[in-house]
């Protein structure tokens, strides 16, 4: 059949002797070859986009106005919408004409600058000469070739799959772009050159849409940071909603993907916050990541029983089990110490918040006794900054046994404290009325005693604080707690990866001390190893106050799930999002979210695998 085939060709071709066959009919042709692998079906062009095939569309925008100073990097809102094709068409300029240009340019500015002097007019003069080193400078390296000019024309299409994803996508790398005063124009009524310009062939069909660039400049093009968000040794959040990858999200990355290991978690009610951070907090515990929850609502009790860890519920009137007066050795510059100094601080600002929950302030000349109590409570026991002096010697028969160990000492508690406070005499008289309720047996007793609670290695501790009233005894537990956990969790092991989930923190903000304590351990918990991550529903609460704002904005990772519909304009004012990043936050379902990582941001939805569930879902 193949040869019948050759010879009717043969016979065609000697009948049109005489004339040029316009098709030559040869075996290669009849194979297949590269434009029969990725040639579609065809286009379908319009003034404003493409469809390709039957179901994919397509946009073509060129680089119109660059900012004045490209860094690397300015390029990244491009390479992260996804879907996004790029092309550069450079061409070197001959160095004898661009040094000609450029002296030029030289003349064209002194003349000017003559001209304002002569006016007097000299408003514009500096301008001038800054922007005339610059360029004189530009010569000189060319001249001697450590330099060359180029001519580029930076050109991408968009594609998605229909009209109104493509309209949305575009509007979103438009606002990102603007934002870092780049400025992109449609390739209106030129389409299909601007595809083809696209295209991997190499040839440029928009000659004259280009921008000079040096080298330096021209090196800054190329996609430092990929499009999808992946940390390498991170763990799975779930599905880029853009391009369809799953995001990777390691907290301790490190520079320069992430200046600290914090997270702030921002979500209103139902958005799927608890689920994403349980969900966070158990693979990242498959990778040696111990986590504690200061637990508001009583949420997390599956996930932490369910993982054999530790849950405690603080009742009134219940258990003591912390003692806010622990103190435990630190470490600086490879020095063992115990910053007592610090501690007594800390302990000033618990017995504040202690007389502000009775309706008082507490006066200036307490606060001098307390810090003389306080330091005369860990003196009387020897504690100083000496490690060895935390620790007693425990040397003797045990049953029968002969035991050589140091233990820890007994630490000062609020009655011991309470006790020396009174042998002061008259002038703690009011002090010591505000604090009696605090002690144990009374209606805020709750930590007078010595702890009695032993961490060891559990993956998982939570404290539910959720049986606690709200506006004064909730947030003054979720502060001694923190407290207890800096000095039992996070100091104690500085090379093991940790991390601290405060839900609901914003009922934090509500005491200036305990505000400037979750700052102050936003700043310090990265030099122990710890990852702070700090949920919260209400975020106008954080907004109105100097030490919330200083938390979460300082924070180098950022969770935004659906919003407050009144508050979503606050949270892209404080965040400077972009206005397709504000219009996905409006229209966001249940998992899904925007994360932005250092200066990488992806929208994604939650995967939760369904054997995930028998630990996510559920209460205390």
């Amino acid at each position: 059949m193949f040869k019948n085939f050759i010879t009717r060709a043969r016979a065609r071709s000697k009948r049109n002797s005489g004339t040029q066959l316009e098709t030559e009919f040869t075996f290669a042709r009849g194979t297949r070859d590269l434009r029969d692998l990725v040639a579609p079906d065809g286009f379908l062009v319009t003034p404003s986009h493409l469809q390709i095939g039957s179901g994919r569309f397509v946009r073509t925008y060129a680089v119109s106005m660059l900012p004045s100073e490209v860094m690397v990097g300015w390029l990244d809102g491009l390479y992260n919408v996804g879907d996004v094709d790029i092309s550069f068409h450079i061409v070197p300029g001959e160095n004898r004409a661009v040094v000609d240009e450029l002296s030029n340019k030289l003349a064209t500015l002194d003349a000017q600058n003559m001209l304002d002097y002569k006016s007097g007019d000299e408003r514009f003069i500096p301008l001038r000469n800054a922007e005339r080193t610059d360029i004189d400078q530009l010569r000189l390296d060319i001249q001697m070739n450590r330099n060359k000019m180029l001519y580029v024309s930076i050109l991408f299409t968009v594609a998605a799959d229909t009209p109104e994803q493509l309209e949305k996508k575009t509007r979103l790398l438009e606002s990102v772009l603007a934002g870092g005063a780049v400025q992109v124009r449609q390739t209106f009524l030129r389409q299909a050159e601007g595809l083809r310009s696209v295209s991997p062939i190499g040839d440029n069909q928009l000659t004259k849409v280009y921008r000079n660039l040096d080298l330096g400049a021209a090196t800054t093009l190329m996609p430092f940071l990929g499009s999808d968000l992946t940390h390498k040794n991170g763990i799975l959040l779930g599905i880029n909603a853009v391009t369809g990858a799953p995001v990777f999200y390691d907290a301790f990355a490190g520079p320069p993907l992430l200046t600290n290991p914090h997270m702030a978690l921002i979500a209103t009610s139902g958005a799927g916050k608890t689920t994403l951070v349980k969900m966070m907090s158990a693979r990242s515990a498959l990778l040696g990541i111990r986590t504690v929850f200061v637990d508001p609502e009583g949420e997390y009790g599956n996930l932490v029983r369910g993982a054999g860890g530790v849950y405690i519920r603080l009742l009134p009137g219940g258990k003591v089990f912390l003692n806010p007066f622990e103190i435990e050795e630190d470490e600086q510059d490879g020095r063992q110490f115990v910053n007592v100094l610090d501690k007594i601080a800390d302990l000033k600002g618990l017995v504040a918040v202690m007389v502000e929950g009775a309706g008082e302030k507490i006066k200036p000349e307490e606060v001098a006794i307390v810090e003389e109590v306080i330091a005369e409570e860990y003196a009387s026991r020897g504690i100083d900054d000496n490690p060895a002096n935390l620790y007693r010697d425990e040397t003797g028969l045990k049953d029968g046994v002969y035991v050589s160990r140091k233990g820890k000492k007994r630490m000062p508690t609020l009655s011991t404290f309470y006790e020396r406070l009174q042998a002061k005499g008259h002038v703690t008289e009011r002090l010591l009325l505000l604090l009696k309720p605090y002690l144990a047996g009374g209606s805020m007793g709750l930590f007078d005693g010595e702890s009695d609670l032993n961490l060891k290695d559990a993956p998982f501790v939570a404290f539910d604080v959720s049986r606690l009233e709200e506006r004064f005894l909730r947030p003054f537990a979720m502060y001694v707690v923190l407290g207890w956990i800096w000095e039992e969790f996070v100091k104690t092991d500085r090379k093991s990866r940790k991390r601290v989930v405060v839900d609901e923190a914003w009922a934090m903000m509500k005491y200036r001390e305990t505000a400037d304590f979750l700052e102050t351990m936003a700043r310090r918990a990265r030099k122990y190893g710890t990852s702070l991550c700090v949920a919260t529903q209400n975020f106008t609460e954080f907004a109105s106050s100097n030490q919330g704002l200083a938390v979460i904005t300082n924070l180098d990772s950022l969770v935004l799930m659906q919003q407050n519909p009144k508050e979503l304009d606050t949270v892209c004012e404080v965040f400077k999002l972009s206005g397709g990043q504000h219009d996905f936050l409006k229209t966001a379902g249940v998992g899904q979210a925007l994360l932005r990582a250092g200066r990488q941001t992806a929208a994604f939805a939650a995967e939760v695998a369904p054997f995930e569930w028998e630990f996510l879902k559920g209460v205390a």
